[in-house]
């Protein structure tokens, strides 16, 4: 039963629909193989000091978030956060315009690393559900939408230059003219208030995402730190290297090291990508470990509480517990010794699996880290509501025997 079981649960966690996805797929493939196309070509034509190295980190930094994302998507495995890599991938792509040696590519480019800064926080903040988990969350992307509208955006018709060196261009002197320029002469008050004021402003932002990343992750359970730590070694990496290189080139724009920095922020882009794939991976391991010991656990399960205990070793949650109807009290949860309880909220540090078999037979209190696992939860109902049944016909037998 044992081995059939294991079949059974790696079908379930496994399947998806292979052809709209991999049409998808190969759309994805080929949009993304034009872009590190025009990526190239961009950045070499604007006469780098060593053409080869640089669009090939350029190309790397459209390229990886695209891949991370298709693989994320294609596999039905946090496809939601999926789609966010795959858009921060576009918009990475627009900033290596950049590195074009035209004054319109280049400002667009420059432009548009403002945006692709704020949609990076927003993503990590999403990992790794794909959404903002909650109202501090909010607050801080919503900061930032305010500051990018107001501090950032407007300055493309104000300022005749962008500040050098950037993550977006490997231009340090000589570079295009802001082509977005509308008015005769640069106030004054832009390079003594506005820039210096933005870029405090942007070291408070990416600070705050910093003490927020580093929070959740303290406040992780075990099932989620197993996700988060390859992200969130990454993440917090660029955003403390991109605050060093911001108040440097604020503090001393002529320092050696100012330049180098913003390539490692760059670059850093593709190395969170590929942190993410690492975390599915890490993830996918850890489910086919788990469907392991539950199909092991489950063909043994026999007495009332075995099931717990067999699905809280298999997921190494010591927290998860299991919840019955009240037979007497209609839409209230009793535990197996027969004591009222509740389900958590959704926005708690835990999630419901609902097990039922043409009625409701359990609810699965489990940890968080399973909410967005809709496939895994699904294996985990069915053999649920298998062994719960067993559980019920067992002790049917039983009664009739002593009859």
């Amino acid at each position: 039963m044992s081995n059939s079981i294991r079949r059974d649960l790696y079908a379930v966690v496994t399947a998806r629909s292979e052809q709209p996805t991999a049409r998808s797929l190969a759309v994805l493939v080929a949009a993304g193989t034009v872009l590190c196309t025009i990526t190239a070509i961009v950045t070499i034509s604007g006469s780098p000091a060593d053409p080869v190295l640089a669009a090939t980190g350029r190309v790397l930094i459209v390229a990886t978030p695209i891949g991370a994302g298709a693989y994320a998507v294609y596999r039905g495995e946090s496809a939601r956060f999926g789609l966010l890599l795959i858009v921060l991938g576009f918009l990475w792509f627009l900033t290596t315009l950049a590195g074009s040696s035209n004054a319109w590519l280049y400002s667009t480019g420059r432009v548009f690393g403002w945006i692709a800064e704020l949609m990076l926080a927003y993503v990590i903040l999403c990992f790794p559900s794909g959404r903002l988990p909650g109202q501090v969350d909010r607050a801080i992307i919503s900061v930032g939408v305010v500051l990018v509208a107001t501090l950032y955006l407007p300055t493309a018709l104000l300022a005749r230059s962008y500040p050098v060196p950037s993550p977006f261009s490997s231009c340090v002197s000589g570079c295009p003219h802001n082509a977005f320029f509308a008015v005769s002469s640069q106030p004054a008050f832009l390079g003594g208030f506005v820039l210096p004021l933005r870029d405090v402003l942007l070291i408070l932002l990416f600070g705050a995402v910093t003490v927020r990343v580093a929070w959740r992750w303290g406040r992780a359970t075990r099932l989620m730190r197993l996700t988060l730590n390859p992200v969130v070694g990454v993440a917090l990496a660029r955003l403390i290297v991109y605050i060093i290189a911001l108040g440097l080139r604020r503090i001393s724009p002529a320092s050696a090291v100012v330049e180098p920095l913003t390539w490692v922020v760059a670059l850093l882009i593709p190395v969170m990508a590929l942190a993410f794939l690492v975390a599915a991976f890490r993830w996918r391991l850890f489910a086919a470990g788990a469907l392991e010991r539950l199909a092991a656990g489950l063909g043994t399960i026999g007495r009332p509480g075995e099931l717990r205990a067999a699905l809280a070793a298999a997921f190494d949650d010591p927290t998860l517990r299991l919840a019955y109807p009240d037979a007497t009290v209609p839409g209230e949860w009793v535990t197996g010794e027969g004591r009222r309880t509740s389900l958590p909220e959704p926005d708690s540090d835990q999630s419901v699996i609902m097990v039922s078999s043409g009625r409701p037979l359990a609810a699965i209190v489990h940890d968080a880290a399973l909410r967005d696992e809709p496939q895994l939860k699904q294996a985990v109902a069915e053999y649920a509501s298998m062994a719960l049944e067993n559980e019920r016909l067992s002790s049917e037998l039983k009664a009739s025997l002593r009859e």
